[in-house]
């Protein structure tokens, strides 16, 4: 008899476990799939106060020069906007990522590996603000074997930007 009630015990608890790990993921599943409609009704709360999480939308326009390509990126968003990184893929498929540069003078030059950390390190930090824009410089020996078309920008909130080629 006392075996009886042990078992009846241990199987409530189990019971109890499993629908509490039900709920937990049906939660978390809901919180999933309405992310976006509290993105969108909070969105304009966070703006108020300077907190974004989104940016954009952005239209980057890309022009091949001699030995470079200049991209002008325009901010058509309401909010600053901020880069993490370029990315092309290349004819074997290979994801890489260019050094931005911010002058002309900058893709002529040969630029050591502390001259490249530093442009990466200066392209994230910076922001650019609602209607305004940017251009940058790749340069061409970069991008040999690169289709232009899979050029995109990353956002820092990991949204990629495609590039118009001119």
């Amino acid at each position: 008899m006392h075996n009886r009630k042990i078992y009846s015990r241990v199987w409530l608890v189990d019971l109890v476990t499993i629908i509490v790990i039900i709920i937990g993921l049906l939660f978390a599943g809901l919180l999933f799939f309405v992310e976006e409609a509290f993105e969108k009704m909070l969105n304009p709360l966070f703006r108020l106060v300077g907190l974004n999480s989104s940016c954009g939308p952005l239209e980057i326009r890309a022009k091949k020069n001699d030995s470079s390509i200049e991209l002008v990126i325009e901010n058509l968003g309401k909010s600053n906007s901020q880069f993490v990184a370029l990315q092309v893929k290349n004819t074997q498929g290979m994801t890489l990522h260019p050094v931005p540069l911010s002058s002309l003078e900058e893709s002529i030059q040969e630029l050591g590996e502390n001259k490249i950390t530093d442009l990466r390190k200066k392209f994230i930090k910076e922001k650019l603000a609602p209607n305004s824009s940017k251009t940058i410089y790749l340069k061409q020996s970069e991008l040999v074997d690169c289709s232009l078309d899979s050029l995109e920008l990353l956002d820092a909130h990991g949204k990629h930007w495609s590039v118009i080629n001119e």
